[in-house]
């Protein structure tokens, strides 16, 4: 319900979707992107570099999710992480800047937006819980 909330949203309507091939570099952290996405269908690994040169996975995101999300809702001012798809990639590609504008006269975009963050903090409270009980080593993959 979310997802095709947020991807039926009169903003994202004018967007053609576009396919990206798997293992594809869609975003490089501290980059300053133009372009934001919608994942319509796949998987983006979501990762860092440290100093050594080892890549370490943040997350995994998919369906319905916006990337890159700090930096289209300002909360960073450029890309944290690298985006690479995982998968084959469906996705709606649009302006940043036009997104941003219509945070400003979209309250159902505001409340859409809401509710996917909401779903994800919530989600990851539960996988927090689920570590600190017994046994914990053995659940995580």
């Amino acid at each position: 319900m979310i997802f095709s909330e947020l991807a039926t949203n009169s903003f994202f309507s004018s967007f053609e979707s576009k396919k990206i091939a798997k293992r594809k570099t869609l975003l490089f952290m501290n980059e300053i992107p133009r372009n934001g996405f919608l994942l319509l269908s796949g998987a983006v690994r979501v990762y860092s570099v440290d100093t050594n040169g080892f890549e370490r996975t943040v997350s995994y995101i998919s369906n319905g999710d916006l990337l890159p999300g700090a930096y289209l809702l300002g909360l960073s001012k450029h890309v944290l992480h690298f985006y690479e798809s995982v998968t084959p990639l469906e996705v709606l590609e649009f302006k940043i800047s036009d997104f941003r504008e219509e945070l400003e006269s979209n309250p159902e975009l505001v409340l859409s937006l809401l509710r996917v963050y909401s779903l994800g903090y919530f989600g990851s409270l539960v996988q927090i819980e689920a570590l600190v009980q017994h046994r914990a080593q053995e659940k995580v993959l």
